[in-house]
């Protein structure tokens, strides 16, 4: 009777450590989920996927796809050869829900036309930088509106350079930049074997219906610049303003790393996001004396301006280099100036075109 007293009481402890330990194990399990239906990642946001690449090199994505925390897959457009310019929105695939979690993961297999290369890698998402992005205020100094992020952009550049974006359609912001590895994958995925030509011949072909013909005469006599990418997302603290024109309204800042970024007429003069890549473009809006609008693009030698800048930046680290656009809107022409100091540069292969 007595060890009937003691199994029966070893068994209602075991019984109750077990549904304790249930208990414990359920109550835990809802908390994770509560926790992760309350994790920023895991919140749902509008956005769709686009391809980029640089206008001179052309590349064509074989596969491309973005791996959401649910394990969901959205792809990346694969219908075409992309020379869209670098930063630029490409081809977009409105597939599945218009609203859908930010990725963890991506991956990108592409063929680059110029190097005759195969090139593949997979990556980790900046979750959380674009989910800062997406729940941002940030107000357009232009137009004075929220900006609305609504594409994820990404580019592949000779080298197995990947880049990623976050774009409104305007305001394109670099989000990542990764390497991938080069790779062989057989020229059957270009489908050269049904049209019956060799891969040589094929990429010949291909280069001719992209480029122009001083685009592929510039490809001829010069190597292709590796490492070019990694250089144009170099950081300075610059400034910049326009002489010459007055009652200027505001600017628009193609970078060379693929940014776009407006800027109010103040914002630039007051050394607000000083730190910054180079410019490839920047847009002048203005109103001319007799009240009419204007408009004019500076544009800049990508090697000019980072020679000089890189130069100016080495002598006196931390200092600010400024810009002076002069702007002979009557003419119309450009002289650009660069300073330091004492030091000024002028870049002479800068060019301004007038109404864009």
């Amino acid at each position: 009777m007595k060890k009937m007293t003691i199994y029966i009481i070893i068994g209602a402890v075991v019984v109750l450590a077990l549904a304790g330990g249930y208990f414990w194990y359920t109550n835990k399990k809802i908390a994770n989920i509560m926790h992760r239906d309350n994790s920023p990642s895991m919140k749902n946001y509008e956005w769709l996927a686009t391809e980029s690449a640089d206008a001179l090199y052309p590349m064509e994505i074989l596969e491309g796809e973005f791996e959401l925390p649910d394990g969901t897959l959205v792809g990346v457009p694969t219908n075409g050869i992309a020379s869209n310019g670098w930063g630029e929105r490409g081809a977009i695939a409105v597939i599945g829900d218009r609203e859908k979690m930010i990725p963890k993961k991506f991956s990108i297999t592409w063929f680059s036309y110029t190097e005759n290369k195969f090139y593949s890698g997979a990556f980790d998402f900046p979750t959380a930088k674009v989910e800062q992005l997406f729940t941002s205020d940030q107000i357009d100094p232009i137009y004075q509106q929220k900006i609305e992020f609504r594409y994820i952009i990404v580019g592949v550049a000779p080298g197995g350079v990947v880049s990623l974006w976050i774009s409104d359609g305007g305001v394109c912001y670099e989000i990542g930049f990764f390497k991938a590895n080069e790779t062989e994958l057989g020229e059957s995925l270009l489908g050269v074997d049904e049209l019956g030509l060799t891969r040589g011949e094929y990429i010949e072909e291909t280069l001719k219906d992209r480029l122009n013909p001083q685009q592929l005469e510039f490809l001829k006599s010069h190597a292709i610049p590796i490492g070019q990418w990694d250089r144009y997302r170099e950081q300075f603290l610059w400034t910049f303003d326009t002489v010459g024109i007055r009652n200027v309204k505001s600017y628009w800042a193609k970078f060379l790393n693929g940014e776009n970024r407006p800027y109010s007429a103040k914002d630039a003069n007051n050394n607000q996001d000083p730190n910054r890549p180079l410019p490839a473009s920047i847009q002048v809006v203005w109103e001319s004396d007799s009240g009419k609008p204007r408009i004019a693009t500076a544009r800049f030698d990508a090697d000019e301006i980072y020679t000089v800048y890189n130069n100016l930046s080495k002598d006196t680290p931390g200092e600010t280099i400024h810009m002076d656009l002069e702007i002979d809107e009557f003419t119309p022409t450009l002289r650009v100036f660069v300073k330091k100091g004492k030091t000024s540069i002028e870049l002479h292969k800068s060019t301004l075109i007038p109404g864009r």
